[in-house]
């Protein structure tokens, strides 16, 4: 609920830094775990390539969110659509690292990026 309410309330930039955030955060959860030398992009190719079409583009515009000195509400959208997207695919995933995504405390500071 909090991630929600940040993102409520917060302009396009930082709406999808909490929304991509919390959701990487969710797969680390579920056991798809970033590798020593991963980059967001490489991350994010590998877990595309595990059935999560979308994440890649996803992770784009989080990275336009973070570095670029212009996020608009269009690249919000944009982010939103295309998180949905990578959201279906999530739902893939076996029910067992569902749960266990949902049941595990937060890993906030596993994320290096």
């Amino acid at each position: 609920l909090r991630m929600l309410a940040v993102s409520r309330h917060a302009g396009p930039r930082r709406r999808c830094l909490v929304r991509w955030r919390w959701f990487a955060g969710r797969l680390i959860r579920a056991g798809i775990r970033i590798g020593p030398g991963d980059t967001v992009l490489s991350w994010a190719g590998r877990v595309e390539s595990s059935g999560m079409p979308g994440f890649r583009d996803w992770s784009g515009l989080y990275l336009k969110a973070v570095y670029s000195p212009v996020f608009t509400d269009d690249d919000l959208a944009k982010a939103m659509t295309t998180g949905e997207t990578v959201r279906t695919g999530y739902r893939r995933l076996s029910r067992r690292a569902r749960l266990a995504a949902f049941l595990k405390p937060g890993l906030r500071r596993r994320l290096p990026w």
